[in-house]
């Protein structure tokens, strides 16, 4: 398409795809039938960490129940608070991508996406994935650094705690 950014293109050209799928899982040792949800919030200049706090294994039942099969979660933080990643309790399941090279990448392989306020959330919506929104901190935020836009005008739902986070994943409808 010539219109976008150019670091979106690996986004739309599905004849790269089962490579870097292949790269993505050997790098991460995934059975290939596994599903990505991928979490990649923005960064707080007060790099408080509370505003992560979604209950991973919840989150993994729930994903499992509303689209079945297997899942893992890749948590990718803002590279200006990578210093802070090591906060959560990573395992095989739930695991710290924030120093994989490229986040496009993983952008690419993920079946679903949850962020906050970044803009990854515009890149990702052109691949017709689901997008859920995570802004516990949605007040403070718009103090802080405010948006551009009304965030509650976006086609993403936006849930201010994990019950409706979860409730937003089990609701979704794909039409």
């Amino acid at each position: 398409l010539e219109c976008g950014s150019p670091r979106c293109d690996i986004l739309l050209n599905k004849n790269n795809y089962k490579n870097i799928k292949k790269k993505i899982y050997k790098y991460f040792k995934l059975e290939s039938n596994t599903n990505v949800l991928l979490y990649a919030p923005t960064f707080r200049f007060n790099s408080n960490t509370d505003v992560y706090d979604i209950d991973y294994y919840q989150l993994l039942t729930i994903l499992e129940e509303r689209f079945g099969g297997n899942w893992v979660i890749f948590i990718r933080f803002h590279p200006i608070i990578t210093e802070i990643s090591n906060f959560i309790k990573y395992n095989d399941r739930i695991i710290n991508t924030t120093y994989y090279d490229d986040m496009y990448e993983l952008l690419t392989i993920a079946n679903i996406l949850i962020t906050d306020y970044s803009s990854t959330m515009f890149e990702f919506a052109m691949t017709l994935k689901p997008v859920f929104l995570y802004a516990k901190d949605i007040i403070e935020y718009k103090n802080d650094r405010d948006f551009y836009f009304n965030i509650n005008s976006l086609p993403f739902e936006v849930a201010e705690n994990n019950n409706e986070l979860f409730n937003d994943i089990i609701s979704f409808n794909e039409n």
